[in-house]
């Protein structure tokens, strides 16, 4: 009988020995073609090939994809080569290990070659048995360039956190970045991101919502261009905070900038707030979709313009009527006239009129609500007004404000201005003016 029991012991244990690494790369190939119906369109790439070798202890699963657009004219649509080497071996003794190599995949040459060739990202993923899984991504010292612009980055580096799908840490360190154009060239240096997200269900939508604060730091930004004075930032700090709820998207966005210098001029710390409230969700990912579809066509630039006010015309009237808000608040610069403080706040109401609004001034602007507030020192105001390399609309409009009296001068060398506009009722400083006292 005791052998009888230790056979049976014995074979289970072979079973599962044997079972459990086979059941584990069909989990695994089932999850990749999950992935890869998910991924490549929600990316605009287009996949072209997936093939998964599956073995007892460790698979490898090819994935070949071009993307949508070609690079430059007159070339090939690029294409590339997702290469996972998979170790799903004694689970749960041992979690799932992924290495991710993606190649760029050259015109009729050999895979092999291909895949010997250096490699434009590096992942490293664990998977345990509970879900819960790590990433790290790793982007090599790389140039990019095409029509319009040439990126250049130095090492980047990635870590995912994955807690049973409901919760994401992720975080991104960069040294630096630059974007060379015919226009000018700007280098972003010390860029660090973090952020804590929460999955939650929809269950009403049959989705998964995101949501949770993110947190960017940048060390120095510097911006170069043919018509503007140079321009370096110091010390660049965001912190945004994102909730859904009832498809209704709240964002809350702090930002601080410890010095900015444009050409000779030193700024001191500036910062503000902005914050949008009840944007539709479901019409902003509506608007989004139309406007991918749209650039994605075989179209002229005039065909492309007309199509896309045909098409997201009515999505933006749909937006609209939402009553989306928009507020710029808390801000305050300081300069070597002194602060520079303000805010402002927009509200929208539904149109009246349908698609035809659009064609009525009148009708945004009974449907409008805002309010202005500006405190500005008298030496800017002036330097403001009168500087060249600023557009010629601004200092147009900054001057006529000041001659009528919609940026009012206090007792300490200041210009304040307070504008409200309501039901189409516009009061200036506590004065109903004409709408027209604004706008000319």
């Amino acid at each position: 009988m005791k052998k009888i029991i230790s056979f049976l012991i014995i074979f289970l244990i072979l079973t599962a020995v044997t079972i459990i690494p086979y059941w584990t790369g069909i989990e695994t190939e089932r999850q990749l073609d999950y992935f890869n119906q998910r991924f490549y369109p929600a990316n605009h790439l287009k996949l072209l090939e997936s093939t998964f070798q599956r073995g007892w202890l460790h698979s490898t699963a090819l994935s070949t994809f071009e993307t949508r657009e070609k690079i430059q004219e007159n070339t090939k649509k690029p294409r590339f080569i997702f290469v996972h080497e998979i170790d799903h071996g004694f689970v749960p003794i041992q979690p799932i290990v992924i290495n991710t190599r993606l190649h760029t995949l050259e015109p009729d040459a050999p895979l092999s070659e291909t895949t010997n060739k250096a490699v434009l990202l590096k992942a490293h993923t664990t998977v345990q048995t509970n879900g819960d899984s790590l990433s790290t991504l790793k982007v090599p010292a790389l140039a990019f360039k095409d029509n319009r612009a040439n990126l250049q980055w130095q090492n980047i580096q990635e870590n995912i956190f994955v807690k049973e799908n409901s919760t994401i840490q992720a975080e991104i360190d960069s040294p630096q970045i630059q974007i060379d154009t015919d226009q000018g060239k700007i280098v972003i240096q010390g860029i660090t991101f973090n952020a804590d997200l929460e999955i939650n269900a929809d269950l009403e939508n049959h989705k998964k919502v995101m949501q949770g604060v993110g947190r960017l730091s940048i060390t120095e930004v510097r911006l170069t261009a043919q018509e503007i004075p140079p321009i370096q930032i110091e010390e660049i700090k965001l912190i945004g905070d994102s909730k859904i709820i009832n498809d209704y998207l709240t964002i809350k966005l702090k930002t601080d900038l410890q010095q900015i210098q444009i050409d000779t001029d030193h700024y001191g710390q500036s910062y503000g707030d902005i914050e949008i409230h009840h944007w539709h969700m479901p019409t902003l990912n509506q608007i989004k979709k139309t406007w991918e579809e749209i650039r994605h066509q075989d179209f002229s630039p005039s065909q492309q313009a007309n199509v896309a006010k045909f098409r997201l015309m009515p999505l933006a009237l749909t937006f609209l009527n939402k009553s989306p808000e928009l507020a710029l608040t808390n801000l305050n610069v300081k300069t070597p006239q002194g602060e520079l403080r303000g805010g402002l706040q927009i509200k929208m109401k539904p149109l009246k009129g349908g698609i035809f609004a659009f064609l009525n001034p009148s009708s945004f602007i009974n449907a409008l609500n805002a309010q202005l507030e500006l405190h500005i020192p008298q030496s800017l105001l002036d330097i403001l007004i009168e500087d060249e390399n600023i557009d010629n609309t601004i200092r147009q409009r900054l001057k006529t404000w000041k001659e009528k009296g919609i940026l009012k001068r206090n007792d300490a060398g200041y210009y304040d201005s307070q504008i409200q506009l309501s039901e189409g009722i516009l009061q200036v400083n506590g004065e109903q003016k004409p709408i027209a006292t604004i706008l000319f």
